[in-house]
């Protein structure tokens, strides 16, 4: 099955969201943020304790943790946007706007746009989801997936491609899972 498609800032922002909470790669790249945070603010509170109350400065760094935990989701989703723009500043071909060819295969998962391709074997397909809008491909690579269910004609299109990704994965899993038969002598 093949599928042609565009993504406009919206459908990646969505994209990096999803991905920032089913990717290994989205969890490690939030602790990593949220770690560096705490680190400076343990380091900021410490230099406070020394002179003051260290009640009230733990107080705050507590505070300050939360207030940090919270809106650590929005702090790389803000970081994507700005990244995104000045990628699209830079690039001449304009890259974004080009569209995707994805089409999936008992092997693979094949994604194109322009010049660049890439093929994931089903076995490096982490997550599959959707939301209202848009069906979601999270590889256990960088590369992740936004298809607009408007590319579909019709609900029952959409139905059939995602039971095609899921028996896809699951023949794969299976077939990676299973231990090779033991021959006679």
């Amino acid at each position: 099955m093949k599928l042609a498609y565009h993504n406009n800032l919206d459908d990646l922002i969505a994209l990096q969201k999803c991905m920032l909470r089913h990717s290994a790669f989205g969890r490690k790249l939030m602790l990593h943020r949220f770690l560096m945070v705490e680190a400076v603010l343990l380091f900021i509170c410490l230099m406070f304790a020394i002179n003051g109350n260290p009640f009230k400065v733990l107080l705050v760094f507590l505070a300050l943790s939360t207030l940090a935990w919270t809106f650590r989701e929005r702090s790389v989703i803000q970081q994507f946007k700005k990244d995104f723009k000045k990628e699209l500043r830079k690039d001449e071909e304009n890259s974004f706007a080009q569209p995707r060819i994805l089409k999936i295969s008992p092997e693979q998962l094949e994604v194109s746009a322009g010049d660049n391709h890439q093929a994931h074997p089903w076995p490096s397909v982490e997550w599959t989801g959707q939301d209202e809008r848009r069906l979601y491909i999270i590889t256990s690579g960088v590369l992740h997936y936004a298809v607009p269910k408007s590319v579909f004609q019709d609900e029952a299109e959409m139905e059939v491609f995602l039971k095609l990704v899921d028996t896809y994965r699951e023949e794969t899993a299976q077939t990676v899972v299973s231990p090779p038969s033991a021959s006679g002598p």
